[in-house]
């Protein structure tokens, strides 16, 4: 394995990613939107789906395309207004 491969590599695996996202930014910063929003990760790719507020969609993507080891957010989000 190259050293380069080695550097990129995620460190965590995909349940803790998806551990962080629901004990820590769901849990923290959407608890109305809690039980919702499904989330799934494959190889740091983080998927997201359910229902949430229109306003909120914008803040939920950034603060999981930020979170470390997530390569990419894939938005299956349904919107509500409100």
């Amino acid at each position: 394995m190259h050293r380069s491969a080695l550097l990129n590599a995620p460190i965590r695996d995909d349940a803790g990613i998806r551990e962080e996202i629901e004990s820590r930014i769901l849990a923290e910063h959407f608890p109305s939107a809690r039980n919702a929003i499904e989330v799934t990760v494959r190889n740091g790719v983080v998927n997201v789906s359910g229902r949430i507020a229109e306003a909120d969609v914008p803040r939920l993507l950034a603060a999981v395309e930020a979170i470390d080891d997530v390569t990419e957010v894939v938005d299956h989000l349904n919107t509500v207004t409100g």
